[in-house]
């Protein structure tokens, strides 16, 4: 084996090891896995056939999401243009252009999740805050281009 072989070796042995290491130290139990398919069997059964009682809230809260999606995507369509402008090397100076970078990574690496989270605390439950962490989210997406 050549030396590059090798490293590939030793990196894939460190996985390897670090994988069960992590199956051993945490109750993992396969047999709690395996004695569950009855019941996830029976879960996926009571869900089909759909019950059309519940179709109209269903379709209701389909919406409020397909709202929630377009208000956050246009809230970050108009705060992304201005940093996106903010953030080129061709148009500022590096003294604005790098900070502004620094932000939008920062930006992208918090989890959607997080700021729905935080925002839920801020503003209370409803759409407010899924708009808010969308447009949050994206800004720092839409700002890269």
């Amino acid at each position: 084996m050549r030396s590059r072989d090798l490293g590939g070796f030793w990196a894939g042995l460190l996985v390897a090891g670090v994988v069960l290491w992590s199956l051993i130290t945490t109750d993992v139990e396969l047999s709690r896995l395996l004695s569950a398919g009855p019941r996830i069997a029976d879960f996926l059964g009571r869900m089909f056939p759909p019950d059309p009682t519940i179709m109209d809230e269903i379709w209701k809260g389909s919406a409020e999401t397909l709202r929630i999606a377009i208000l956050g995507t246009l809230g970050a369509v108009f705060f992304s243009v201005p940093l996106g402008i903010l953030a080129s090397e061709t148009m500022v100076s590096a003294a604005v252009h790098r900070p502004v970078r620094t932000v939008l990574a920062f930006i992208r690496a918090i989890p959607l999740i997080l700021v729905a989270m935080l925002m839920v605390g801020a503003v209370g439950l409803g759409p407010l805050p899924g708009i808010i962490a969308v447009a949050f989210h994206a800004t720092g997406m839409l700002a890269k281009f």
